[in-house]
């Protein structure tokens, strides 16, 4: 799984070495990757042509608890499926994630400072499920059956919800990204229908993947094109 090991200790090493050795700022990283659309007070300027935003933000994280939970969890999620799969269809499907995260968060929160692999965690989730429909009538016995997947992810978005709901509760603004969240985990989900492969070969899943195409065209042309014309 060099793919994965390879991603995580590039986050973490930008963690590391920035907090450590330049210690510049609030972030665990260099602010020029974070997503943010528009430039500092008073000049305000846009920077929706930086387009390395789109994909940097994953190398700058928060704080210490933020870079050791995306670790772990992408990690534990990421390692099975590209044993299966292959490197290059989970680094495209993860990488593709990261992006789609970053264009989901411009359309839902263009006010929002986002850092984390947040988009690419979230899309290993959504690749996890897609998996399992994929394979549905293969996954009928073991411990890691279909319906103990989706129990498994079915805990993690209800967290997820239970947090988000828990701040909007509190009056505050959400620390944490859920349109990031959002976004990666559908990008994950729909690319996987896609691009993974059934154990064995069933009708109905061709039919799938051909409606997956269209969505995922329909919603990266929806954001790319949000993004161009609709001011931060």
């Amino acid at each position: 799984p060099l793919f994965m090991v390879a991603i995580t200790l590039a986050q973490v090493g930008v963690f590391v070495a920035w907090s450590d050795y330049v210690r510049r700022g609030a972030l665990g990283g260099p602010v020029s990757l974070a997503v943010n659309m528009v430039g500092d007070w008073p000049k305000c300027g846009d920077q929706r042509g930086q387009l390395w935003r789109y994909v940097g933000y994953q190398f700058v994280h928060a704080d210490a608890s933020h870079i050791i939970y995306n670790a772990i969890v992408q990690l534990t999620l990421g390692i099975p499926v590209e044993l299966v799969y292959g490197s290059p269809r989970i680094c495209g499907i993860y990488l593709v994630s990261v992006v789609v995260g970053a264009l989901a968060v411009v359309f839902a929160t263009p006010q929002y400072i986002i850092v984390g692999a947040s988009g690419g965690v979230y899309s290993l989730f959504g690749v996890h499920l897609g998996n399992v429909l994929l394979n549905f009538e293969e996954y009928r016995a073991g411990l890691c059956n279909r319906w103990m997947r989706i129990l498994a992810l079915g805990l993690f978005v209800f967290g997820d919800l239970v947090q988000y709901y828990e701040a909007r509760e509190a009056g505050g603004r959400a620390s944490t990204s859920y349109a990031a969240h959002l976004g990666g985990f559908a990008a994950g989900f729909v690319f996987a229908l896609i691009f993974l492969h059934e154990m064995v070969d069933h009708p109905m899943e061709h039919c799938i993947r051909r409606l997956a195409w269209v969505v995922a065209a329909a919603s990266v042309a929806f954001l790319v094109g949000w993004n161009v014309v609709n001011d931060p």
